[in-house]
């Protein structure tokens, strides 16, 4: 998803493409795009998934993966890692580098059981008015 693109998109549109991400990284994928990073892979981490922690990859120039990190660090995100990762294949064939964002534990925000998701700001508001309550 391109971060030109997810500009173009409608909320609802926006909604149904993070719904099709892992519930528990759902928040910082949408927080990342509404600020105009381009995600390639995420995953919420943990038994069967493809990272033990929570992992977002961010594609773009020198500059993304910092733009990656002080955007989590600006909005609280549990950041534990920043990585720039370039995959060797067999027959020494490499990947496109990107940034991973690791993060130390999944998002338990995003209310699974509604029908109609919210956008992330009012995810980032409903955080806010609960970290004001502790």
């Amino acid at each position: 998803m391109y971060s030109t693109s997810w500009r173009a998109l409608t909320a609802v549109e926006r909604n149904k493409f993070l719904l099709g991400c892992d519930p528990g990284i759902r928040l910082y994928v949408g927080i990342l795009l509404d600020n105009g990073l381009e995600t390639i892979q995420s995953c919420e981490g943990g038994d069967g998934h493809a990272y033990e922690l929570p992992t977002v990859e961010v594609t773009g120039g020198p500059g993304a993966g910092y733009h990656a990190l002080a955007v989590a660090m600006d909005h609280g995100l549990p950041v534990s890692e920043l990585r720039y990762v370039i995959i060797v294949h067999a027959g020494g064939h490499l990947e496109r580098p990107c940034w991973q964002l690791v993060f130390t534990e999944k998002s338990d925000i995003w209310d699974h059981n509604q029908t109609k998701p919210f956008m992330v700001q009012e995810l980032l508001r409903r955080r806010a008015r609960g970290k004001r309550r502790k």
